[in-house]
């Protein structure tokens, strides 16, 4: 739901669906990734990295969350995580 409502410009919404989400399904890994680019979009990188940091936690073979954590790392000039983050999703997804 969160992902229509960030489609239609409804941005507070989203988040508040996302939040939600975590509360109901606190192991899954979607809902923070969806916080993550929410988070990205309003360039509040340091909070993106760390949704994507936490739904890599809850599912380490997600590749999904890798990659936006990669797009973060590079924005933020962190290179060798990024490139370590790409390493692991290759071998995650090759």
């Amino acid at each position: 739901a969160s992902a229509e409502s960030v489609r239609s410009g409804q941005i507070d919404q989203a988040v508040n669906q996302a939040e939600n989400s975590v509360q109901l399904d606190p192991w899954s890994a979607e809902p923070h990734m969806q916080l993550g680019t929410i988070a990205e979009s309003r360039g509040q990188l340091e909070l993106a990295l760390a949704e994507y940091s936490r739904a890599i936690e809850l599912e380490p073979e997600n590749w999904r969350a890798y990659l936006l954590r990669i797009g973060v790392n590079l924005k933020l000039d962190r290179v060798r995580e990024a490139r370590a983050d790409l390493e692991e999703a290759g071998r995650i997804n090759p």
